[in-house]
Formats: structure tokens, C-alpha cells, sequence
């Protein structure tokens, strides 16, 4: 009997224990639950709190930390990183990495004097910038971008035939169009009207200047003006010549730039004063701008390729063939695709030093010293698909065009006019056919068919900027601007 009754209480224990455990394990597992519910409120708080600062001129910019208390026994950390960690090289979206900020909230939630062992939530926020507006640029930078050619100083500027600037061009001061030859007035005369009637009767259009040419009429000589307006056909219009504004300089000393406000800051990589059988490019997260600097002079050999820009305390000389030189790009303020670049191509001086073919500059070159092309043989190339501005143009004349005797070759070119047929009406292509001097013009500057938005890069400044009505509520100066890309969350 005594037995039975010992197994009954012990029974009655056993259930007795089990009921309390599992209600001791239910309150714990309610006890944890409510926790991590409170964690993953603090981390909508930090979320909430970073977002009004990414938002605001108080943000503290990447690997900047807001920490806070949201209540008792609960805190928040929200850490802001470059870039987006999904990303890899090869994505569609890649390019856009340096665009692309990461918050990281951390909530945190723990039972009263136990802070040690919180129960935690992450919540990751993925933003991308939305460019509103650039920075401050030099006062004549609107007027500068709008032309194929811009002179920056009043210096008078010498050109030999055959080059060819295409678009709006802005000279200051004197402009000679061809100054060693056609040497003869009537050959000069010749040439030049022949060019116009070549491109009026659908063959290639060789002109030296394609669109309105603005400069100061009265320092320039006697055949200039009329050249320009009568025998080439462009329309030709006044301006008083002047220097540029003094808060466009060259860029020295470059070591490393932003694109935005508080974004990550990208080394700028030396160069030697030499580049041969070279490839520089861009790479999104160290270097997306493909910004390179050389603290002298560069000489551009043979096989140089860069996708990207060059920066030169120096001048820039060119010496080599197959030389490619593009800008990297990225999107431009306002809606659409509009592109934005830096200048490609920046330093003191540019020299064309020698003989050399296929050479192709994209983009804007920047110079703060002259823009020449040495004297050497008419066959040696130099694109230019964009702008260039300089203090002075010079382009030397051009081998054998400086060796001919012009009032015999106009003679010569006459005498055969009145059976002449085809090309051979034509003294340009007649010189070509018939002497082999070739009117194609191998210097160049051509107009891009879509204008990007250029932008001068100073050091120490950023990029972007917030737009000036970009302001809040809580913030009476302007913010960036971001969109959501992907939010993520994981409990700890």
C-alpha cells in the first residue's frame, strides 16, 4: 500500500515538473520572441534614422556610425559602407557600384541587467544615387563646352591646311587659316573657294571650319574674314577677344577624388613619363573614372590604349601610332540616359611631335598651354571626337605642301580646267590626283552626334552635388538624393 502511493506522489512530481518546465520554456520562448520583436524594432528605428540622414547635409558620409536608445533595454547602430555587396564584376549592373551606398541597421533588445546577451537584428538598406546636380564649375565653362574649339587667351593662332575643325569654334584674337601656303593670292583664293563648291557639289566636305566662327574682327588679317565668310561659306560672327576667367587652372598635385558628398575617396594612380604598349582602364571599385595622373611631362608611344583620363603637371606628347584614348562615364543629372565625362586628355601643353597614324582622342582636352601640331608630313593623324580648349592653336605646315611652287601648280590646274571632268574641276582634288597633295584633312576636331555633359574636375571636390531645392522639413540645406534599391533583413 505504502508503495502505491509512493509511485502515485512520485508520478504526480514528474507531471508536476514536465508542467512547469514546459511553462518555464514557454514563457522563455515568449521571453525570446518578444525580444527579438523588440530588436527588429530598433533596427527599423536605426533604419529610420539613417535614412533621414543619407537624406539630409548631416550625413556623416561612408563608414560613418549613428548609434542611439529607442527604449528600455533596446539600441540601435547604423553604419553606411561603399558600394553593394551583391554586385561582382560581369553583373548588367556593375558600373553602377560607386553609385550604390550600403546601410547597415542593428537593433538590439535584452532583458533587464542581462545587456551582454541581446537579441539582435540586421536590416541592410541598398541606395543608389540619384544625380541631381555637379558641382560648381569655372565661369566660362558654359561658354567653353558649347564649342568644338575655344581659345582661352588673346594670342594669335597659326594654321596650315588641310586639318579640319568641325562645330562652333571661338578664337580670341588673330586667326591665320593657312600661313605658309597657298602662297600665291590667287592660289590661296583658288584653294579655298574650291573647297566650298566641293562640298556644295556632294564631295566630302574638307574645309577647314564647318559651322559659325567667332572671333575679333579687327586684329585679324586682311584675308581672314572674308575668307571665312565668302570663299569657305561659314558663317562668321564678332566677339571682342578676351582671357578666360582665372578660376579655370590646371589640375596639379592630383592624388585622389569623390564623385559625391561623403562618398568613398578613390586613389588616382601614378604614371611615369612614358607610356608604350600600355592598356589603362576603369574598375568600378577602386578607380570608376579610369583617373590617371603624371606628376611631369607624358609622351603617348606606340599601342596605348585608356578608357579613362589622363592628368599631366606637364605637357602631353604625342609621338606614337595606334594611340586610343575614351572617356569612362557616368550618368549625368536629369532623366534619361545623359551621359557625364571628365576631360579626357589635361595638362600644359599638347605637342604632335612626329609621324604617326591612328590616333583617336574622345572626349574634352583641356590645355593650358598651346595645342601644336609640329611641322612633319602631311599624312600624319590626330583625331579629336570631341572639344578642346587651349590658350593657342598651332598647326605647322605640313611636308611637301610647304615646298611646291603655288602659282605654277594654279597655272598647271588651269591650263587642264577647260576639258577637265570629275575631281579634276576641282583644284583641291586636282592637287591630290594630279600632284599628290591630298586636301583630306588628318588633324581634326569633330563634334560629337550626341552631346555628353562635361564636367572640370577639381581637386579636392566632389562631383555631385545636392540639388539647391533639395531640402527637408528638418534640414534647411540641401541633401543628396538616393532610390531604393533592395532591402534586406536577417536576425542575428
Amino acid at each position: 500500500m505504502m508503495l502505491t502511493v509512493l509511485f502515485a506522489v512520485m508520478a504526480a512530481l514528474a507531471i508536476s515538473y514536465a508542467a512547469s518546465y514546459l511553462l518555464a520554456r514557454r514563457t522563455e520562448i515568449e521571453s525570446n520572441g518578444a525580444l527579438a520583436e523588440l530588436a527588429r524594432r530598433a533596427a527599423d528605428t536605426g533604419v529610420s534614422v539613417g535614412m533621414q540622414k543619407v537624406f539630409s547635409s548631416q550625413w556623416p558620409g561612408v563608414n560613418g556610425l549613428l548609434a542611439g536608445g529607442c527604449g528600455d533595454n533596446q539600441s540601435f547602430e547604423v553604419r553606411f559602407l561603399p558600394g553593394d555587396a551583391v554586385l561582382a564584376p560581369g553583373d548588367a549592373d556593375y558600373s553602377r557600384l560607386p553609385l550604390r551606398i550600403t546601410m547597415k541597421s542593428i537593433g538590439k533588445a535584452w532583458r533587464q541587467g542581462r545587456p551582454d546577451y541581446p537579441a539582435v537584428c540586421e536590416k541592410s538598406v541598398v541606395l543608389e544615387l540619384v544625380p541631381r546636380a555637379l558641382a560648381p564649375q569655372p565661369q566660362d565653362w558654359p561658354a567653353i563646352t558649347s564649342h568644338t574649339v575655344y581659345q582661352t587667351q588673346t594670342v594669335d593662332c597659326k594654321l596650315n591646311v588641310p586639318y579640319r575643325f568641325q562645330g562652333n569654334v571661338r578664337f580670341q584674337r588673330g586667326l591665320s587659316i593657312a600661313d605658309a601656303y597657298p602662297s600665291e593670292t590667287t592660289a590661296w583664293q583658288l584653294y579655298m573657294d574650291h573647297l566650298r563648291k566641293m562640298m556644295l557639289s556632294g564631295y566630302p566636305d574638307f574645309r577647314p571650319f564647318s559651322a559659325t566662327v567667332t572671333l575679333p574682327f579687327a586684329v585679324q588679317p586682311s584675308e581672314t574674314v572674308t575668307t571665312l565668310a565668302v570663299l569657305l561659306g561659314v558663317e562668321t560672327r564678332w566677339d571682342a577677344g578676351t582671357n578666360v576667367s582665372s578660376d579655370l587652372t590646371l589640375q596639379t598635385g592630383l592624388t585622389e577624388y569623390r564623385l559625391f558628398p561623403g562618398g568613398p575617396s578613390y586613389v588616382i594612380p601614378g604614371l611615369s613619363g612614358v607610356l608604350e604598349n600600355t592598356t589603362l582602364g576603369t574598375e568600378s571599385a577602386s578607380n570608376p573614372l579610369g583617373l590617371y595622373y603624371c606628376g611631369g611631362n607624358i609622351e603617348l608611344r606606340d599601342n596605348v590604349t585608356v578608357q579613362g583620363s589622363l592628368y599631366a603637371d606637364g605637357d602631353i606628347i604625342v609621338t606614337g601610332s595606334d594611340i586610343l584614348l575614351q572617356p569612362a562615364e557616368m550618368p549625368a543629372p536629369g532623366a534619361g540616359d545623359a551621359r557625364l565625362r571628365i576631360p579626357t586628355l589635361s595638362g600644359k601643353k599638347l605637342h604632335v611631335d612626329t609621324f604617326g597614324t591612328s590616333r583617336t582622342i574622345h572626349g574634352l582636352v583641356g590645355l593650358f598651354g598651346h595645342f601644336h601640331v609640329r611641322e612633319s608630313a602631311a599624312a600624319t593623324e590626330l583625331t579629336i571626337q570631341g572639344k578642346v580648349f587651349a590658350p593657342e592653336f598651332r598647326i605647322d605646315s605640313r611636308t611637301p605642301w610647304d615646298g611646291q611652287d603655288w602659282r605654277e601648280l594654279r597655272q598647271d590646274f588651269e591650263a587642264q580646267y577647260p576639258t577637265a571632268s570629275g575631281e579634276n574641276r576641282y583644284f583641291p582634288l586636282w592637287l591630290r590626283n594630279a600632284r599628290g597633295l591630298d586636301p583630306a584633312p588628318r588633324i581634326r576636331v569633330e563634334s560629337e552626334s550626341e552631346e555628353p555633359t562635361y564636367h572640370w574636375l577639381k581637386a579636392g571636390e566632389a562631383i555631385y552635388a545636392p540639388g539647391p531645392n533639395d531640402k527637408t522639413a528638418l534640414d534647411p540645406s540641401p541633401g543628396l538624393r538616393w532610390s531604393v534599391i533592395r532591402w534586406d533583413s536577417a536576425a542575428l
